[in-house]
């Protein structure tokens, strides 16, 4: 037990730090360098300021500037906002940049107002000069990001038959005898006996006109007399694109792209 408590005590005095040397008084006659006192830690550097908030300018947003003076408005890079200057004051009903994200109704004072709304996505400067300008202090200036947000995909071009189509529907038009219901119902006709030849429910090409001709009768029928240059150029299109014997087996036939493609071309001919 003796020797447990010696080899204890010598582990404990082994495991305490030592102590710094005590350095001697010094003589009055010599003086030393003293010992550099320890560095004291760098602040953090500052974070540097932050800017103000850069407002956005969306598709379905307008930005209104509302000027106590006359003055004028300049945008650079031009071309991401359409501008419009009126004299105030105004009501304008829409949905603002800061905003509640509603539309609603403002009146602005003026008497310069200036509308802007988005035409491409970017940044752009907005420049406002006070009218007689004479010094920096006459010109004000703000930072707005456009964003115009998910876009449609382009419209592809019409194909020739949907052209012609499209020519056709609009001399209807132009003549009063044009129902709206009729180009969607005889879309739908094509599609779905497109669907069915496709499926193999018919033989013959005669089959194929004879369901073709209830299918329009029941999706779009319309009054005697409608859609007269529309329906003849839809006919023109079945006699070019489909044999006209009926009784020409339909293996091998691209009847179903020749379907398909009318009841695309009608489609278009209402865009």
């Amino acid at each position: 037990m003796k020797r447990f408590a010696t080899l204890l005590l010598l582990l404990c005095t082994a495991a305490a730090p030592a102590e710094p040397p005590a350095q001697p008084a010094p003589a009055p006659w010599i003086v030393f360098p003293e010992a550099a006192p320890a560095p004291t830690p760098e602040p953090p550097p500052a974070p540097p300021p932050v800017p103000a908030g850069v407002p956005q300018l969306g598709a379905d947003q307008i930005l209104v500037i509302d000027a106590k003076e006359p003055c004028f408005l300049l945008t650079s890079p031009a071309g991401l906002v359409s501008v419009t200057q009126e004299a105030g004051p105004i009501r304008i009903r829409a949905k603002f940049v800061g905003g509640s994200g509603k539309t609603e109704t403002r009146t602005f004072a003026g008497p310069t107002v200036f509308t802007l709304e988005a035409k491409s996505a970017g940044r752009v400067e907005l420049i406002v000069v006070k009218a007689g300008a004479k010094s920096v202090d006459d010109v004000a200036r703000r930072l707005v990001d456009v964003g115009l947000g998910p876009q449609p995909p382009p419209t592809p071009p019409l194909t020739p038959l949907a052209q012609k189509f499209k020519q056709a529907y609009r001399a209807d038009l132009a003549a009063g005898k044009a129902g709206p219901q009729y180009p969607p119902g005889l879309e739908a006709a094509f599609l779905s006996v497109a669907s069915s030849t496709g499926a193999g429910a018919y033989k013959k090409v005669g089959e194929v006109q004879q369901a073709l001709v209830k299918e329009i009768q029941a999706k779009a029928a319309i009054p005697a007399g409608f859609h007269p240059a529309l329906r003849q150029a839809v006919s023109d299109a079945i006699r070019a694109k489909l044999p006209i014997d009926g009784l020409t087996p339909i293996a091998g036939l691209p009847i179903v792209d020749a379907l398909i493609e009318i009841a695309g071309a009608v489609k278009g001919a209402a865009q």
